[in-house]
C-alpha cells in the first residue's frame, strides 16, 4: 500500500504547525515541511511525529508574490517524489484536517482525481498581465521595512509593466493555455513527476511572473495528458476542487473561530484553512481533539 505524502509551507505559529503534524500523523502518511529560512529558528526542529515520517528542512527564503513560492513547492514535490505515494497533498502550516487521516487516504484513493482548483477564463482575462510581462520586484512586495517601502515596489512594478506595454514587450510562453487558481492541491504520484519533469518550462514561463503559484500547477495541468482528470472541472469552486474549505468572503481569508465549528463539520471537506492559535485556539483543540 503506498502512503500520501503531506507537503507543508509553513513560516510561523510552531504550535499551530505542531497540532497539524499530529492530526495527520499515521503509518499512511509522510510529512513534509518547508519552514521559510528568513523566519527559521532552532525550535522547528523540535516539530515532531511518532507514527509518520517527517522530513523538516529550510532552504528557501518565501516571498509573497515571487517564484520563491514555486520553488518552494518543487523542491517539497522533489523530497517526496524520491519515496513512491499515492497523493501528494500541499498544505499551509495554518490548515488543519476536518477528517481522520484514513478517511482523507480512503477519501482520495478511491478517487484517483487531480485535485486543482480553477478560475473561470474570464478571471484570466484580468490578470494576464502577471503572466505576459516581467515583475522584477515581485519578490520585494510585503519585504520592505515598512508601508512606504513596500508601497514603493508596488508602483515600481506597475510601472515597468506600463513600460514594457509601450514598447511592446510582451512574452511569448512556451503553455499554449494558461489558468489560474488557488496554489492549495491534492495530485497523484504520476502527475506530481510530470509537474517536476516541466521544471526548466516552468521557470521560464514563471519566474518573472505576478503571484506564480498560483498559475503553473493548474497551466501545467491543462497542457498536460492528466488534464482530463481534475475533479470537478466544470464547477470553479475551491471546495469542490480541491476539498478544501477556505473562506475568501470573510476575509483574505477568513481566520475560523470555535463559532464556524458546526459549519466546517459539515462542510464536507477534507481540510480547512485557516486557522490562528492568537485568534482562537478553542475551535483548533476541538477540531484536533475529534480527529485524535
Amino acid at each position: 500500500m503506498n502512503k500520501h505524502a503531506y507537503m507543508i509551507i509553513a513560516h510561523n505559529e510552531l504550535g499551530l504547525l505542531q497540532k497539524l503534524v499530529s492530526a495527520l500523523d499515521c503509518p499512511e502518511n509522510d510529512i513534509y515541511i518547508h519552514f521559510d529560512k528568513s523566519r527559521y529558528t532552532e525550535e522547528v526542529n523540535r516539530i515532531t511525529a511518532v507514527h509518520s515520517r517527517l522530513t523538516i528542512v529550510s532552504e528557501i527564503a518565501v516571498h509573497w508574490g515571487s517564484y520563491s513560492m514555486v520553488q518552494c513547492e518543487l523542491l517539497l514535490l522533489k523530497l517526496a517524489t524520491r519515496t513512491p505515494h499515492s497523493y501528494y497533498h500541499l498544505l499551509s502550516g495554518v490548515d488543519l484536517p476536518l477528517k481522520s487521516p484514513r478517511e482523507i487516504y480512503s477519501f482520495f484513493e478511491s478517487s484517483g482525481k487531480q485535485f486543482v482548483h480553477f478560475f473561470g477564463p474570464e478571471f484570466l482575462e484580468k490578470h494576464e498581465d502577471w503572466v505576459y510581462y516581467r515583475h522584477i520586484s515581485a519578490e520585494k512586495f510585503r519585504s520592505g521595512r515598512n508601508g512606504l517601502e513596500n508601497k514603493w515596489f508596488e508602483v515600481s512594478d506597475r510601472l515597468g509593466v506600463r513600460v514594457q506595454k509601450l514598447f511592446g514587450k510582451k512574452k511569448k510562453l512556451h503553455f499554449t493555455e494558461l489558468r489560474k487558481g488557488t496554489q492549495w492541491f491534492s495530485i497523484t504520484e504520476d502527475f506530481a513527476k510530470y509537474i517536476l519533469s516541466q521544471e526548466d518550462v516552468i521557470e521560464a514561463d514563471f519566474k518573472e511572473a505576478y503571484i506564480p503559484d498560483e498559475l503553473f500547477v493548474q497551466t501545467v495541468l491543462v497542457n498536460s495528458p492528466w488534464r482530463d482528470q481534475q475533479a470537478n472541472p466544470d464547477r470553479f469552486k475551491i471546495r469542490e476542487q480541491t476539498m478544501r474549505y477556505i473562506d475568501w468572503n470573510r476575509g483574505s481569508p477568513y481566520t475560523f473561530t470555535i463559532a464556524d465549528l458546526e459549519e466546517l463539520r459539515g462542510s464536507g471537506c477534507m481540510f480547512a484553512r485557516k486557522f490562528s492559535s492568537a485568534k482562537d485556539s478553542k475551535i483548533i483543540d476541538a477540531l484536533t481533539n475529534e480527529i485524535g
